[in-house]
């Protein structure tokens, strides 16, 4: 039986709330970050393992009912920058998406915004970075008189972005041309393109070598407000684009979202913020102490094996744990700051991944699927409000494009453009039934948060959703066996004859620096002269200890077998690990061993 759980609710706003004028938003937007993996089987937030989210949790409105809008990134995350519907087959460009949030903010906030998938930002807005105030103020310091210029004062101040005055539709083509080269070409011919960062247009023509400091954030000159401009230090955007993220994959991703938060901390003007970063997405690379083990090579099982998704369901589970650090950082960095109760931070994704045996992770959609819907769509949406006093859990039926609508109320901006979304602490919407979308349809669901909690007890069956960040490695079933108290020696098993490691340098020399080389999943072979008994387990063995399993022993016929496992995360330190292979039968009260020993090299 799923069970709804609920919590009180307390008023969220302070009567002396910020003046919507002085407030800041730093919205962190993940992409593959499904809710269910951060539950418990009662519906709350695995603190265990996520105390990042569960400490934003502490501090936010969570609003635990949030469907996403579409599998694909680039309709979905257009979609709740716009507050509209998404539009399939539209491409993700300022010039298809006008009206925003890049170009409401533009003018009325500095802007701190970095897109990796989408290019809706004008690049005049979004062309630099601003960064003003120092450590003081992220320590907790006074933040400087804000300008005390209307609203109207820094928009009258401001031109339009080019892009408004009207069509270039030479330059639209160039820069079509350049993104669909990204998408289309192979990698060795991608490196003579223009990035696709973080400013729309002007890809086919833009010097990526010069620094484009052509926007200051928005303030009013003294005469007109009668206060003093803060001192301020343009820098360049960092590049966050996709030829970067396919070389460096998630390690790429950290710094963007650190550096956000380091100038969120420091910044003493109201500032829009907006990172895009592909975390937890694949490729699942991440310890979850947030040290970097070389991308598995592709799984050769078939996707109907259930050991693969598994094994792929632990590779997402530690590289979500890391993007939790990211969260913990942001709350704490923010908390600390004399910015922490005049910013609104927003933590939320785009879309989840399904982990269904024989079915996609979220290219093709069967609506037919129930829980490939659920894991697909429903995303955690977390939103911290200005002057936010007591958490808050909200059931509203909330989806993807009402962040924009919240952004709204706490800026006091109105766009003036007609949204599909609403602000749900005005009032909660009723949606009995919500529509979600993909690229070639779209469906409807009528569940509830309870689908969610349904779906970390379905996974259960492979990782425990009660469990701690060791408790990924010791899968269902197979926990037992790291507890083994394990002989001085044993006999040689004569049927296992031989196993290969293909991160031997990495078990030999673990980094111990973040985002340095360690090993977590780890692959290869081991040839059996004969077929392996059904319940025999693999064992992997390090200090007279075990820490990790080999399910795919079990049953394996003659011949060369591959297989992938993960190490226990706390088994892993700076030292080297010097890895046997034993094989198990039995049970973990009464085991049968047998050593293989060390890996063939």
């Amino acid at each position: 039986e799923v069970v709804e759980v609920t919590a009180a609710t307390t008023a969220v706003p302070a009567p002396d709330a910020t003046d919507p004028q002085d407030v800041s938003v730093v919205w962190l937007q993940l992409d593959e970050a499904p809710l269910w993996p951060l539950l418990r089987t009662d519906g709350t937030i695995n603190a265990a393992r996520f105390p990042g989210f569960a400490a934003l949790a502490e501090s936010a409105v969570w609003y635990r009912n949030t469907l996403g809008l579409s599998q694909t990134t680039v309709d979905a995350v257009p979609a709740m920058l716009t507050g509209r519907e998404p539009v399939t087959g539209r491409a993700p460009t300022y010039w298809n998406h006008r009206r925003n949030v890049f170009s409401l903010m533009y003018g009325r906030r500095s802007m701190d915004v970095h897109e990796i998938a989408t290019a809706l930002c004008p690049r005049e807005a979004c062309g630099t970075v601003s960064v003003s105030g120092n450590d003081a103020i992220a320590n907790g310091g006074t933040v400087s008189a804000a300008p005390t210029g209307t609203v109207d004062d820094l928009v009258n101040n401001v031109p339009p972005p080019a892009e408004m005055s009207g069509p270039d539709w030479a330059q639209f083509l160039r820069d079509t041309a350049v993104v669909l080269g990204h998408k289309l070409l192979p990698p060795r011919l991608r490196g003579s393109l223009p990035p696709i960062d973080e400013g729309w247009g002007g890809f086919g023509t833009q010097d990526t070598g010069t620094t484009d400091t052509t926007v200051s954030p928005v303030a009013p000159d003294d005469a007109a407000s009668g206060g003093t401009a803060p001192d301020e230090t343009l820098v360049e955007t960092k590049r966050n684009t996709v030829t970067g993220w396919e070389r460096g994959g998630a390690v790429s991703q950290v710094p963007v979202a650190e550096g956000m938060i380091g100038r969120a901390a420091r910044s003493s003007v109201p500032t829009f913020r907006f990172a895009h970063v592909l975390l937890p997405h694949r490729p699942w690379q991440l310890a979850p102490d947030m040290r970097a083990g070389r991308a598995i090579t592709t799984d050769k099982r078939s996707a109907d094996v259930e050991d693969r998704v598994r094994d792929e369901y632990q590779a997402f589970l530690a590289q979500y744990v890391a993007t939790d650090s990211v969260v913990l950082d942001l709350v704490n960095g923010l908390r600390r700051s004399a910015n922490w109760d005049r910013t609104m931070i927003i933590v939320t994704a785009d879309h989840g991944l399904a982990f269904e045996p024989g079915e996609s992770k979220r290219k093709e959609i069967d609506p037919t699927k129930p829980h490939t819907l659920e894991q697909i769509y429903r995303v955690p949406l977390f939103v911290k409000w200005p002057d936010q006093q007591a958490s808050r859990t909200s059931d509203c039926p909330v989806q993807g494009f009402d962040v924009l609508p919240m952004v709204m109320a706490a800026t006091g901006l109105d766009p003036g453009w007609e949204l599909a979304g609403t602000n749900p602490e005005a009032a909660c919407p009723s949606r009995p039934v919500r529509t979600v979308w993909w690229d070639k349809g779209e469906t409807t669901l009528a569940t509830g948060f309870g689908a969610a909690v349904a779906e970390a007890r379905r996974l259960g069956r492979w990782v425990d959703a009660e469990g701690d960040v060791d408790a990924i490695a010791r899968t269902a079933g197979y926990g037992g066996w790291f507890d083994v108290v394990l002989p001085a020696s044993a006999p040689s098993d004569p049927g296992v004859v031989r196993w290969t490691l293909n991160q031997r340098d990495e078990f030999a020399r673990p980094g111990t620096g973040r985002l340095s080389a360690t090993p977590l999943q780890f692959d290869g072979t081991f040839t059996a002269r004969r077929a392996v008994p059904d319940r025999a387990v693999g064992l992997v063995v390090a200090d007279g200890k075990v820490v990790a399993v080999v399910p795919e022993i079990r049953g394996s016929p003659p011949g060369k077998n591959r297989y992938r496992s993960m190490l226990l995360p706390s088994s892993i330190g700076t030292g080297a690990i010097d890895a046997d292979l034993w094989v198990a039968t039995g049970t973990p009260g009464a085991p049968v061993l047998t050593r293989v020993g060390a890996p063939a090299g």
